[in-house]
């Protein structure tokens, strides 16, 4: 999900840390549907 992915990178201090632990869980509860996420937004656009 890069749009999400982009949003991280352009916050700053602990709330970058916080929201990409957040990702990361995510992400991680993700993998049993690899492509559920990532082919959304693709769609869309």
């Amino acid at each position: 999900m890069k749009a999400i992915d982009d949003y991280v990178e352009e916050m700053t201090g602990d709330w970058t840390w916080l929201h990409a632990q957040n990702h990361k869980w995510l992400k991680n509860r993700w993998q049993i549907g690899p492509r559920a996420l990532g082919a959304a937004p693709k769609s869309i656009s």
